[in-house]
């Protein structure tokens, strides 16, 4: 338990020394991802589904020939 100025109990998810680093079930989380990286994972995601698409599409092509 972490105890404020004003006497208020606060779980220990809200001690502030560690923002971004809380732990669930004995694992840390990853700190939130940057605006680089999110845009470096949806080109990865749109490029992924993109691929899986085309290769639908070719497959449908060679099973009508």
């Amino acid at each position: 338990m972490v105890i404020v100025d004003n006497m208020e109990v606060l779980p220990p998810a809200f001690d502030t020394a560690k923002t971004h680093v809380l732990e669930e079930n004995g694992e840390k989380k990853p700190p939130p991802m940057g605006r680089k990286q999110k845009r470096q994972q949806r080109a990865q995601n749109f490029r992924r589904t993109t691929n899986a698409k085309v290769i639908a599409e070719l497959a449908e092509r060679e099973t009508l020939c």
